[in-house]
C-alpha cells in the first residue's frame, strides 16, 4: 500500500492547527482519502514536498512538538499498511480505513474483543442479555452466582482465568473444585456447566471467544472418581391427595385459600406459576385461555375445565390488581405457604431423594409437604392427565412442551403406576 500525505487548508481558530490528510492507494481499483486525526501547525509542514519540515537544530518546544508529530504519523502510516497484509485487497474500504485509523488514535476504546478480560466479557453478557433478552431475575442471578465460583476457582488455584485455558484439565479441574470446596450436588455441578456453555456460545458468537472446545466437552469421571448422574423424583398429588386439598375448608384462613386455589388451578390447567401469575382477565374468552409462556414465548391454548372454570369465576369480581385473573402472590411466599397449606391437609407421606456429592451417595426423607412448590402443581397436572389415559401428544399441547424426551419421567411413572394397579387383580 502506498500512502501520501497532505495537509488540509482547513486551519482551526482554537489552536492554530491544520489537520494532515492521508491518501491510500493500492493499484488504480483501491484509492482512499481520509482525516489522521493528527494535526500539525501549517509553518511546520513542507507543502511542496507533503511532509513535515525537517526540524533545525534549535530544539524549540514547538521544534519538538513537530518532532514528536512526524514519529506519530510515521507509526500511523506503518500501522495502516500491516493492517492492510492482513485482510484481502477487496476489504480494504472507506469505512475499513477510518477504524484503523481511529484504532491506533483511540486505541483505549478499540480492545479486541477476542483480547478481553474474562470475567469482563462475563460481565458484558450478563448486563447485555439480561436487558435484550427479558431475562428473569433468577438467571441472571444464576450467571452471578456462577461468576463467584469461577472466581474463587481461581483464587484458589493462583491463576488467572482467559478463554484459551479453557481445555478439557480446566473443566475437569472446576468440577472438582466444585465438589470438594463447595460440596456441590452433581446435579447443581451440571447445571453450573450448562450456564458455562451458554455463556461461551454467547462469547464465542460476539467475538470475544474463538476457543471452542467446551462444544465438545462433557462431564464424565474428572479427578473425584465416580461421579454419578442423579434420578429425578417427581412429586406431585395423586388423585386422593388432590382431592383432599380440593375440598379442604379454608374459609377462616383466607391467605391459605387462595394459595390452595391457585395452585389448583395449576393443578387442573397444566400452566407454570409464571404463567398463572400473569394471567389477566383478558387471556380467558371463548371458554379457554389464551397463553403466551414466559418461559419459552410459545402460543398456546387450553380449554377450561369445571374446576378451573370454578377458580376463575370465584375471583372474578375481586379488584386484583393490573386486572389478574386469579390473586397471585410472589413465588418466594407462595413456595412456604404451600407446605404450610398440605401440611394442614395431611399430605405428608415420606419421599426420599437420592442425590450424589461426586460419587457420595446422599439419602434425604422428608414429608411430602416438604417437597412441595410451585412447579408441583404443573407436575400434578401431567401425571394425573397420563394416568386417566390421556394421550402424552395431547398433554403436551396443553403443556407446550416441544421435546417428547421432557415427558418421558412423567410417562414412567404412570406406566409404573398402571403396573402396580392391575396387580392388584392378581389372585
Amino acid at each position: 500500500m502506498k500512502i501520501t500525505l497532505s495537509l488540509s487548508d482547513k486551519i482551526s481558530r482554537t489552536t492554530g492547527e491544520s489537520e494532515i490528510m492521508l491518501r491510500c492507494s493500492m493499484g488504480r481499483a483501491c484509492r482512499l482519502r481520509a482525516k489522521s486525526g493528527i494535526y500539525i501547525t501549517p509553518s511546520f509542514w513542507d507543502r511542496k514536498n507533503n511532509q513535515i519540515k525537517s526540524t533545525n537544530r534549535i530544539q524549540t518546544t514547538e521544534v519538538i512538538k513537530a518532532s514528536k508529530i512526524k514519529l506519530q504519523l510515521d507509526e500511523l502510516c506503518k500501522h495502516i499498511e500491516e493492517e492492510s497484509l492482513k485482510i484481502p485487497c477487496e476489504d480494504i474500504t472507506r469505512d475499513w480505513l477510518k477504524d484503523i485509523i481511529d484504532e491506533y488514535n483511540h486505541p483505549e476504546s478499540h480492545i479486541r474483543a477476542s483480547e478481553m478480560p474474562f470475567f469482563e466479557v462475563m460481565d458484558i453478557f450478563i448486563k447485555t442479555e439480561s436487558k435484550d433478552s427479558n431475562w428473569k431475575a433468577t438467571t441472571a442471578e444464576r450467571f452471578i452466582t456462577l461468576m463467584h465460583h469461577l472466581r474463587s476457582y481461581e483464587d484458589d488455584r493462583g491463576l488467572t482465568i482467559t478463554f484459551k485455558m479453557l481445555d478439557k484439565e480446566f473443566f475437569d479441574d472446576f468440577a472438582d473444585f466444585l465438589l470438594k470446596s463447595k460440596e456441590m450436588r452433581n446435579s447443581t455441578n451440571a447445571k453450573n456447566l450448562k450456564l458455562l456453555k451458554w455463556f461461551l456460545r454467547w462469547a464465542t458468537l460476539n467475538g470475544y471467544n474463538q476457543n471452542t472446545f467446551f462444544e465438545m466437552y462433557t462431564p464424565g469421571v474428572c479427578k473425584t472418581k465416580g461421579v454419578k448422574a442423579e434420578k429425578k423424583v417427581i412429586v406431585f398429588l395423586n388423585e386422593d391427595e388432590l382431592k383432599t386439598v380440593r375440598d379442604f375448608d379454608f374459609s377462616d384462613n383466607k391467605r391459605l385459600e387462595q394459595v390452595r386455589d391457585v395452585f389448583l388451578f395449576c393443578c387442573y390447567s397444566g400452566l407454570r406459576y409464571s404463567d398463572v401469575e400473569h394471567l389477566t382477565q383478558n387471556s380467558v374468552y371463548d371458554d379457554m385461555l389464551h397463553i403466551t409462556t414466559i418461559k419459552t414465548n410459545d402460543t398456546i391454548t387450553i380449554n377450561l375445565n369445571n374446576t378451573t372454570r370454578a377458580i376463575l369465576a370465584k375471583y372474578h369480581d375481586e379488584d386484583n390488581p393490573n386486572a389478574k385473573a386469579l390473586p397471585v402472590i410472589t413465588n418466594q411466599k407462595m413456595n412456604i405457604y404451600l407446605k404450610e397449606m398440605a401440611k394442614i391437609c395431611g399430605i405428608d407421606q415420606p419421599i426420599t431423594k437420592t442425590y450424589y456429592v461426586g460419587s457420595k451417595r446422599v439419602e434425604e426423607t422428608r414429608p411430602k409437604y416438604e417437597w412441595i412448590g410451585t412447579h408441583t402443581g404443573r407436575r400434578t397436572f401431567i401425571c394425573n392427565a397420563l394416568s386417566k389415559g390421556i394421550a402424552p401428544q395431547m398433554v403436551m399441547k396443553f403443556t407446550g412442551h416441544s421435546d417428547y424426551k421432557a415427558m418421558r419421567p412423567y410417562i414412567d411413572i404412570t406406566e409404573t403406576a398402571k403396573a402396580n394397579a392391575m396387580k392388584l387383580l392378581d389372585d
